[in-house]
């Protein structure tokens, strides 16, 4: 008796066709699972609740087996054992809104943090890094303060917000729905002249539906008199309506259902449609017309020898169709450009503020060759070797620079995030990725290539994986830097591409500022790539030399907020826990209500994708409890036939008897036991029918 067998799931998720076109060995969803090294599914382990924070700390990060956290109001008495806290004071004690990166060098911490004043400090060992102001009260303009106001601004789910030189341009997301901007300023220091010019570009115009006009022709009496009592015509504004005279019929409903087949026959000459009820028949101007056709007259056209009467009513209620259009606002900023002072644009009740110092200072860290690197607006940054507390220094080749990107590649984009790529540095923007070689010595730093046309808007999605790949959250989907060849150049690899439609659905539902956030680690134990996504986190399995690149995903009973990894574990955090992944043993698995795993197979037809088949039953490799179903109908999966609760492995068994009749079938798996829980292999028995 032929079968159909699945001998592994080493690709994981596939969406690039539709579920009907399926291969065997890939998953249509895989959720609460991860593919292992031998292709196998595997249930993920359970986030354990490890350390409860207090309310308000901020961030999460490691050194060595270290979790640190932050927070600037002291709270180290209510910070659980086994969690380093370090407190932030910021000039002016402002409060602390977020941590945008930490690292560690040379044993201790260092942090960029923002605070609600809209300024943002640099810290090493909890000591606030002073040569920063000095570096950004250099480079400050309005230009790049108009770049960091813009990219807070477009947080706001409301809005999208782009900077052209002292300006933001701010557009509502969705044409028609309105939002509401003010603007303040604080003078800092120095001359009070600083000021954001709000200007109205185009205004919100909200979109109207189409009401299409309507007039009527009553039928109020009339006798049987074939070709002497009749309506000779019914005209619109002068056109005629019908291309012969109507007789009245039988009744005056009657007559108004003929004059409705009359008009109708001849819709595609002169637009117009009726429909009668009882004795009237209401007449309907074309699509498109709206308010133009209102006040065109009405009338019946009856022979004087005719004895049908009429009540005309002329056309009236069309409404003309408006095309949404999206409100346009745009914020210059003026006046004498001072660092000191601080700028506020309200979006729909919500401050988005910044400073020009705060604007200039670089808001994500690199550790390489022993130096610490940020980035600031097209500029990297650099302190003095080994000493990450001096950024101004400037006497020697081993002493603080910067490097300016734009001057070695058009353009003067944002950068974002830097990491480590095959013996060099991979620096993003949003659009572009830009390889550099930099050394101890800062006067041989060199561009070593571009590639266009690829970057992030989320920093922390940009990872190491290995010695020769990158892999981040471009606008595309998740993308991987790699080297082409033996010789060791750059290429743009689309390891997300089979689940980039997925990844941009899942992306479309979430708030705009959550894109930005998303977080990237190894799990140390099986090296899986972990993307934190807003509620979901993507796993890729990648063991290249037994060809497994394959993702799934997971979402976890809570909503994650930061990742972090140590050389042995992984940790998640939300508002209040850290999380620890397997728990301290490793190994701990959720119960068979939370994390619960779910399989989804594309439509598969053994190689036959005509012949019919009849399903006669299957087998299942597993551990744990897996309810199964199967679906028959390529049309429409959620018919399902239900295969029943498999405990253990059935090969060696009389298989599960099963019935249907199709030419292609799928597979949905729910784990229903707690614990560990794997799918090997499948296979489905069935018997070929003759085509009818």
């Amino acid at each position: 008796m032929p079968y159909l067998l699945i001998s592994d799931f080493k690709f994981g998720m596939d969406r690039r066709r539709e579920r009907v076109s399926g291969i065997p060995g890939t998953l249509w969803t895989g959720k609460n699972v991860h593919i292992t090294r031998g292709g196998d599914i595997k249930r993920t382990k359970k986030f354990v609740s490890r350390f409860t924070l207090p309310a308000g700390s901020h961030g999460l990060a490691t050194l060595g087996e270290q979790l640190f956290v932050f927070d600037d109001t002291n709270l180290s008495a209510t910070i659980p054992a086994g969690v380093n806290f370090q407190q932030l004071i910021a000039p002016n004690t402002p409060a602390m809104t977020r941590v945008l990166d930490a690292k560690a060098f040379a044993g201790k911490m260092y942090v960029i943090a923002e605070y609600d004043d809209g300024n943002v400090y640099h810290f090493y060992d909890s000591a606030r890094v002073t040569s920063w102001d000095t570096v950004a009260d250099s480079i400050f303009s309005y230009t790049i303060l108009a770049q960091y106001l813009a990219s807070k601004i477009s947080e706001d789910a409301a809005v999208e917000a782009q900077s052209f030189g002292e300006t933001i341009l701010i557009t509502a997301t969705t044409p028609g729905t309105a939002f509401t901007s003010a603007k303040a300023t604080v003078n800092g220091a120095g001359i009070a002249d600083q000021d954001i010019t709000l200007t109205t570009v185009q205004a919100n115009v909200a979109a109207v539906a189409e009401v299409q006009a309507t007039g009527s022709i009553q039928v109020t009496g009339g006798s049987s008199a074939v070709g002497v009592n009749v309506i000779s015509d019914i005209t619109v504004n002068g056109v005629s309506l019908l291309s012969a005279p109507v007789d009245w019929v039988s009744s005056d409903s009657g007559t108004a259902s003929a004059l409705v087949t009359a008009i109708n026959n001849n819709t595609s000459t002169h637009g117009y449609t009726a429909i009668s009820a009882g004795d009237t028949v209401t007449i309907t101007a074309a699509v498109g017309t709206g308010a133009t056709v209102n006040g065109h007259v009405v009338a019946a056209v009856i022979p004087a020898t005719s004895n049908v009467t009429t009540t005309d009513v002329n056309v009236s209620g069309g409404v003309t169709a408006v095309v949404a259009v999206a409100q346009v606002v745009t914020a210059a900023l003026i006046g004498t450009q001072e660092a000191d002072d601080q700028f506020t644009v309200t979006i729909n009740g919500t401050d988005y503020k910044a400073t020009g110092r705060g604007a200039a200072t670089g808001k994500s860290l690199y550790i390489y060759r022993s130096r610490v690197y940020s980035q600031v607006a097209s500029l990297v940054q650099y302190c003095v070797i080994n000493t990450p507390t001096d950024w101004t220094t400037t006497t020697t080749v081993s002493d603080a620079g910067f490097i300016n990107v734009s001057n070695d590649s058009d353009g003067a984009e944002l950068l974002i995030g830097m990491t480590d790529y095959n013996g060099l540095t991979a620096i993003f923007s949003e659009d572009n990725v830009y390889v550099y070689s930099l050394s101890a010595d800062n006067s041989l730093n060199s561009l070593v290539t571009t590639l266009r046309n690829s970057g992030t808007r989320a920093r922390h999605s940009v990872l190491s994986y290995g010695n020769r790949d990158v892999f981040y959250l471009d606008e595309s989907g998740l993308r991987s830097i790699q080297a082409r060849d033996s010789s060791g150049d750059a290429s743009v690899d689309d390891v997300g591409t089979v689940i980039d439609s997925f990844v941009q659905d899942f992306a479309a539902t979430l708030d705009e500022s959550k894109l930005p956030l998303a977080q990237a680690a190894v799990e140390p134990k099986d090296n899986l790539y972990f993307l934190l996504m807003g509620p979901r986190i993507f796993i890729l399995s990648r063991y290249p030399k037994v060809k497994i690149s394959a993702w799934t995903y997971m979402e976890p009973s809570f909503t994650p907020t930061e990742i972090a990894r140590t050389p042995r574990r992984l940790y998640v955090r939300d508002a209040t826990t850290i999380y620890l992944y397997g728990g301290v043993s490793g190994t701990e698995f959720d119960d068979d209500v939370t994390g619960v795993p779910l399989v989804e197979l594309p439509f598969v037809s053994a190689k036959d994708e005509a012949g019919i088949k009849m399903i006669t039953g299957m087998d299942l490799a597993c551990v744990g409890e897996w309810e199964v179903k199967v679906l028959p109908n390529p049309r429409d999966d959620t018919k399902e036939l239900n295969a029943g609760i498999f405990r253990h492995t059935t090969y060696d068994l009389p298989h599960a008897k099963l019935g249907g009749k199709t030419s292609h079938v799928a597979f949905k798996l729910t784990g229903k036991s707690a614990g560990l829980l794997t799918l090997s292999s499948m296979a489905l028995h069935f018997e070929k029918q003759e085509q009818q």
